[in-house]
């Protein structure tokens, strides 16, 4: 049976897409403040620590993973905050934001905030696999 990348190409090109809007808005609204903003030093790289991230003259600014999943349930983006969670733990990156852009909305049941899904989150890994 062969395989169909076409979802896969699909979620690559909407990365890509997301990758190129975020720059260019932060592009914009940078100038907007300072019309002489000098960009030297500062990158988009695709493909890195997460789908991509942009880094300043002075280390890395945000990484952005991006999900193209027919899903709304917040539970279908666990693994990918898990890990993007552990990007950030990193000492080397305790000033970077994280982001998570999904192609629908999600689906917040409940009364949580996002950091008590989180919690969640971190909490049922460290269940499932500790004793």
């Amino acid at each position: 049976m062969s395989h169909d990348a076409s979802a896969t190409w699909s979620g690559f090109n909407y990365q890509g897409k997301v990758a190129l809007y975020h720059t260019l808005t932060l592009i914009t609204k940078q100038l907007q403040e300072n019309g002489n903003f000098d960009f030297l030093g500062f990158e988009l790289i695709l493909e890195n620590h997460e789908d991509f991230d942009i880094k300043g003259p002075d280390g890395f600014q945000s990484f952005h993973q991006v999900k193209a999943i027919n899903q709304t349930a917040f539970s279908t983006y666990e693994n990918a905050l898990f890990a993007m969670l552990l990007q950030l733990d990193s000492p080397n990156h305790s000033s970077v934001i994280g982001y998570l852009h999904t192609w629908k909305p999600l689906n917040w049941n409940g009364d949580d905030s996002f950091d008590e899904k989180l919690r969640g989150i971190l909490s049922k890994v460290i269940n499932n696999h500790i004793e």
